[in-house]
């Protein structure tokens, strides 16, 4: 199952193969990096309680890809727990976490 997100910083956006697209608000500004780690993280506790086990998710956040991944550094605090947070939730699953150019995110696009 292929699941798609991207957020800004008042809102994320999520959209699981198949299914509606998924808004969310937020209840306070975050930075751009919060709201893309906040909004897979609201992706893929979606596709989860759904009892997906065998995702593939896409986003536009090259940093939280590769932070995830163990590619690049995690230097700050705050998104060390919001990455740690994916980890946790994608332990003992068969998830992958990959890149899509803003494009071809169909959670980006409806974000706008």
């Amino acid at each position: 199952m292929k699941v798609y997100c991207d957020s800004s910083t008042k809102a994320a956006c999520y959209v699981i193969e198949g299914q509606s697209p998924v808004f969310v608000l937020y209840n306070h500004q975050v930075t751009v990096n919060e709201g893309e780690y906040l909004a897979v993280i609201s992706a893929l506790t979606d596709a989860l309680r759904r009892k997906r086990t065998s995702i593939e998710l896409f986003t536009d956040s090259q940093l939280v890809v590769s932070q995830v991944n163990g590619r690049w550094k995690c230097n700050h605090e705050h998104l060390r727990v919001l990455r740690d947070k994916v980890r946790q939730l994608t332990q003992n699953q068969v998830i992958t976490i990959g890149w899509i150019p803003r494009e071809e995110n169909l959670a980006g696009r409806l974000l706008g």
